[in-house]
């Protein structure tokens, strides 16, 4: 039988810490076949293949989810300085696993430095401005957002929020 998945999309929060890890927390829509078993999150680094042959970083049962009907996890102790990507994949009482969801990076947390010249300045701040609200950012045949940090499409005050946290530094 095939198995196919129905993650159209990842939405993705990502916290930081004040210990130097980042946490990220993926979510998607749940997979309607009636022999599912569960799901596996893979990550890669962005500078890595992608091929998604490591071991997943997180499997969880539908019986052990918070909510099957919206499915979550989070991923700890990642370091802040690294662009992480991640795909999920549903498995049936088979163990048989589909294909790869949608992938989704996020750039680590290091967000502020938009003209990446290694600092976080009124530079980057000039740049944020020229695109704020805008929400076409993920339109087709549309430019690209500087400011659209969170990847939602939308230059708005999440963005923002995590422009800011990252605001004076230059490492």
């Amino acid at each position: 039988m095939k198995f196919e998945l129905l993650i159209f999309w990842i939405i993705f929060l990502f916290y930081t810490t004040m210990v130097s890890a980042a946490e990220v927390k993926l979510a998607w829509d749940p997979n309607n076949e009636t022999d599912l078993a569960g799901y596996r999150v893979f990550l890669r680094e962005e500078s890595w293949s992608n091929t998604y042959n490591e071991p997943p970083v997180w499997e969880a049962y539908i019986e052990e989810l918070e909510n099957p009907d919206e499915p979550t996890c989070t991923i700890y102790s990642l370091d802040e300085n690294t662009c992480y990507c991640f795909v999920v994949r549903a498995f049936d009482i088979d163990s048989n696993e589909s294909g790869n969801s949608n992938e989704v990076c996020i750039n680590g947390y290091y967000n502020c430095d938009l003209n990446t010249d290694g600092r976080c300045d009124i530079q980057d701040l000039l740049l944020l401005g020229e695109d704020w609200g805008r929400t076409d950012c993920n339109d087709p045949g549309v430019a690209p957002c500087e400011c659209d940090l969170n990847q939602d499409g939308r230059c708005d005050m999440l963005d923002w929020l995590y422009f800011t946290n990252d605001w004076g530094r230059t490492d």
